[in-house]
């Protein structure tokens, strides 16, 4: 009987042993060296043209001080006081 508890716990550590060698183990060194490949490429083929914020870089017109400063007070104050909310209607029909 208690050969057997022992031969069973020397199994089980065994198991146990070869079960976290192969956690440990690297998959393949071709996987590693390739991997986020298939993202990088997928990013690369969703720009149409790489070379248009260098080639139009200056498209966008001056802006006079007055509409910098108001879309700039807008943009702060949209985060600063949320739209008032009617609790009838919450989210129907809202902007």
């Amino acid at each position: 009987m208690k050969c057997r508890h022992h031969t069973a716990v020397g199994l089980g550590l065994a198991l146990a042993a070869l079960l976290l060698q192969g956690c440990a183990a690297s998959g393949s060194p071709a996987w590693d060296a390739q991997f986020g490949d298939s993202v990088r490429r997928l990013g690369a083929q969703q720009l149409l043209d790489p070379n248009a914020p260098t080639r139009n870089g200056d498209t966008q017109g001056p802006a006079d001080g007055r509409t910098a400063r108001e879309s700039r007070d807008r943009y702060i104050e949209s985060y600063t006081t949320p739209p008032a909310t009617n609790v009838l209607s919450t989210g129907i029909g809202s902007k």
